[in-house]
């Protein structure tokens, strides 16, 4: 499973169709700077630009530079541009950077994370509801972003116990307890760009977006799916360490994503209940690792529950 455009939109509400918020060079910066005419020189705008290690400007910077603008008598001559950001594909540029922090919380010596962590939350209070029932806001009403259904609570802090227990359950999960497409409502329709299969950008970040391997949360049989994009590698020296991955060829596809969605090949049969194509756990479990726990750490296996007499992939093979 993974975090979708689907979810994104139907979580957040953000739009997920509209140009790729791209990277772009130092003198288009500058360019900007000198045409929204914010009161900085271009020597100025250098050095901030300098100060941010690439083609950005510090939130802080921006702060100091538009809180006076803003306070005169006109701030609407600021603003001319501003309804130009609608047309942007804020939920995939969301999506993109939430990867790639994942990916780098992923790492066994990284202790934190940043991204939309509230759409991580609410993401998992809809598709493993069997986990932990979350507080409801008793003024939500359709159709607002479901991540506004659920009330914030205060929390305590870390808590290793709490951790374990939420590592053994998902361990023990069972795909019944799971629900895989909680969105197909009225108020959220599909869009189809939820099946682009490319690369989603977050300035320069850019990140493999690849729902074949998710087809269960479309409400499709879940195939062997191809092999994964593969992205330009650069080694300095031969040492892997300072291994850089380049993913520019596929930065553009989406700008065209209606032309790079997964065929009705790909996508393969619809089904009602989740299920998957013959051999597809053999491929799953010597592909993937289907355990969370840390395996120092003696933990309950999914047959030492009651109510799961066997290994959770016998019992997928024998339901589904």
């Amino acid at each position: 499973m993974t975090i979708s455009l689907d979810d994104v939109h139907s979580i957040s509400g953000l739009s997920i169709v509209g140009e790729p918020v791209q990277s772009v060079r130092e003198d288009k910066v500058l360019g900007v700077v000198d045409v929204m005419n914010l009161g900085r020189t271009e020597k100025e705008a250098t050095i901030a630009i300098g100060g941010a290690r690439g083609s950005f400007v510090k939130l802080a910077w921006l702060r100091e530079t538009f809180r006076p603008l803003m306070s005169s008598d006109d701030p609407d001559q600021y603003m001319e541009d501003m309804i130009e950001l609608s047309n942007y594909a804020w939920g995939a540029v969301t999506l993109a950077y939430l990867y790639r922090q994942l990916g780098l919380a992923s790492k066994y010596k990284v202790k934190q994370i940043g991204g939309y962590l509230t759409l991580v939350e609410a993401w998992i209070y809809e598709h493993l509801p069997y986990l932990i029932l979350p507080p409801q806001n008793p003024d939500f009403v359709y159709p607002r972003p479901l991540s506004m259904r659920y009330a914030p609570e205060a929390h305590t802090g870390p808590n290793p116990d709490r951790v374990r227990d939420f590592r053994e359950r998902l361990n023990a999960s069972l795909p019944s307890e799971v629900n895989w497409n909680p969105y197909r409502m009225d108020y959220y329709p599909f869009q189809e760009v939820s099946f682009f299969y490319g690369c989603i950008v977050c300035g320069n970040v850019v990140e493999p977006y690849m729902p074949d391997r998710v087809l269960r949360q479309f409400s499709y049989v879940q195939t062997i799916p191809e092999n994964p994009l593969i992205s330009r590698v650069k080694r300095r020296g031969g040492n892997y360490k300072r291994t850089k991955y380049y993913w520019g060829a596929f930065a553009d596809y989406f700008q065209m994503w209606d032309t790079h969605l997964l065929t009705d090949e790909r996508l393969g049969e619809q089904c009602q209940h989740p299920c998957f194509a013959d051999g597809y756990m053999d491929w799953f479990l010597s592909n993937s690792r289907p355990f969370v726990s840390n395996p120092q750490i003696k933990t309950l296996s999914p047959h030492e529950y009651p109510h799961h007499p066997e290994p959770r992939h016998k019992i997928d093979a024998a339901n589904f």
